[in-house]
Formats: structure tokens, sequence, C-alpha cells
């Protein structure tokens, strides 16, 4: 569509889109009782901007990523996954880089931020904030906030969902780059 990205159906990849969407789709207990899917995007696409800010705020609703790879866009939900393929000294082909994934000043240990809320008449509200003092402690004490706005959830929960696994994957420190054998290629 010419209001979207304007290109080919056949440059989605639609098994990425449709495991997306299952995962969107899967149950969540939540604490006060009853369920909900544990990802929705609830809200409307303004045409004045741009095309991947609106594609970014309907992917904040499942903490999802779109990436263009083998010539496909991809869309991939927050999850986690089970490893399907395991790699060992013999699969290199170069030395390791590691590099922190984020530096100390974009570093975090704690998440707040507003989701549209269906009880204050789908207005922006602030959702309750994820905290851990665990990360905490480890940055000598100082609780550091990271705002996350989510334009397109409107559940308290999934925001909460969406929060903790931004606030689990920051706090994962290191990032590497290597050369491989074809072996790899599978690695996603």
């Amino acid at each position: 569509d010419p209001l979207g990205l304007n290109i080919p159906t056949t440059l989605i990849d639609d098994t990425s889109v449709i495991s997306a969407a299952n995962v969107c789709d899967q149950n969540q207990d939540l604490r006060e009782g009853g369920t909900e899917k544990r990802y929705e995007a609830h809200g409307m696409i303004d045409t004045a901007v741009s095309p991947d800010k609106n594609i970014k705020d309907i992917l904040s609703s499942m903490h999802g990523t779109l990436v263009f790879s083998n010539g496909k866009f991809k869309i991939k939900a927050g999850t986690t996954k089970t490893a399907v393929l395991s790699i060992d000294e013999n699969d290199f082909v170069s030395g390791i880089q590691i590099s922190p994934r984020l530096s100390r000043r974009e570093n975090f240990n704690a998440v707040k931020g507003q989701y549209i809320s269906p009880t204050n008449n789908f207005q922006p509200t602030d959702y309750p904030p994820i905290t851990s003092s665990v990360f905490q402690n480890e940055d000598n004490g100082e609780q550091i906030f990271r705002e996350l706005n989510m334009p397109f959830t409107t559940s308290t929960a999934m925001a909460q969902r969406v929060s903790k696994i931004a606030l689990f994957r920051a706090r994962q420190p290191l990032a590497f780059q290597s050369t491989h054998k074809l072996s790899v290629l599978g690695l996603d």
C-alpha cells in the first residue's frame, strides 16, 4: 500500500508473520485471575507520520522486531526460544570481538512509561514500573529508569510484560561478532 512501505507482498516472509501471530495469541495467566493474550495491538495509524514510526509503534506492543533478511521482511515477537543450534570453537573461522551492548550512560535497571488505558478513556496513562533490586545493586544502588511508551498497548499486564523483556534483554551486557563456517547459517 502506498501509505505503508509500498512493497510487494512477496517480500514479506509469511512464516515469520504467522509465527509472531502465534506467539501473540498465547494465553497468559493474570495475577488477579483469568487470562489474556500475550500481546495485542490496539490503536490508530497516523498517516501524517512516517510508516517507519507507525510500524515501530505497533511492534512496541509485542516487543517485536522487523528485519530484512535473505530478501524478505521478517517479524519477530518478544518471547523466549529453545536453542535449536549448538556451536563450538570448530565453527569459528575468525576470532571473536566482544563489545558491551549498552554504554554506562545508556544502561538502566528499571522501566517506566505509558500505555493507552481503557479505564482512563483511552488516554496515555503510567503503568506500574518494572524494577529489579538485583540490577540496582549491580549499579551501586542507583535506580536508573528507561522510559518505554507503548501507544498500541491497552493492558497494564501487557505493558509490564514488554517492559520486563526490555529490562532483562538490556542486562545481557555483551554482544559478539565473528565469522563462522556455513554450518552456523541457520543461527537466528
